[in-house]
């Protein structure tokens, strides 16, 4: 089953011009369109919370997934490696990336030595990345004589909307903050709930 998955970020946007250039490299190729999937979603949100989870789940040995490019299955390149290495190495998926003429085929010989080397830029480009994140932050530290605060200050009044009903995740995305930001805040504000380490959820306190 060859299954297309369309994505676009905002719904100002359309998949039109996704589907145009997959069907132009289906019909090339000769090869048939079985399932369309399409979804409006940012390119920042992992892959597990969105319907692309989903498809990849679904999928079967053998089956194939089409994309326009590969930035539409991660948000970065680790992120684009790691759901590549699930369909094909794990799955026996393939995967096609139209824009850029990527073709990984399971138990391909050049496919994974393809995707090795990506494997290894998307390494150099995270380090590289880290590094000049901490660059930046020695040198405005510097700069600041000490009165530099990295991140939101504590206790800068922001007030968080906890509902003990959504997962931790949600409450995360619902406020626009890191999942570890509502934890401390349950720990710190909300003595009628309990955050265990490792859980999806919150839980009503016992003491």
């Amino acid at each position: 089953m060859n299954v297309v998955y369309l994505r676009v970020s905002t719904c100002h946007q359309d998949v039109s011009n996704q589907m145009m250039g997959i069907e132009k490299y289906m019909e090339e190729h000769q090869m048939t369109i079985d399932r369309v999937i399409e979804e409006t979603v940012s390119g920042k949100i992992k892959a597990r919370d969105r319907k692309l989870a989903s498809v990849m789940d679904e999928l079967k040995k053998g089956d194939t997934l089409i994309v326009s490019e590969v930035s539409r299955i991660g948000r970065n390149m680790m992120d684009v490696i790691s759901n590549i290495n699930m369909l094909c190495n794990e799955k026996g998926c393939n995967f096609i990336a139209v824009k850029q003429n990527y073709y990984f085929k399971t138990n391909d010989l050049n496919s994974k030595v393809m995707l090795f080397a990506h494997t290894i830029a998307a390494e150099i480009e995270r380090d590289l990345n880290c590094a000049r994140t901490r660059e930046s932050y020695l040198r405005v530290k510097a700069e600041s004589n000490g009165d530099f605060v990295w991140g939101r200050p504590k206790d800068s009044g922001k007030k968080l909307v906890i509902n003990p009903y959504l997962s931790i995740d949600d409450i995360a995305r619902q406020n626009n903050v890191h999942r570890r930001t509502v934890t401390r805040y349950v720990r710190r504000y909300c003595r009628d709930l309990c955050y265990t380490q490792g859980s999806p959820y919150l839980t009503l306190a016992q003491c």
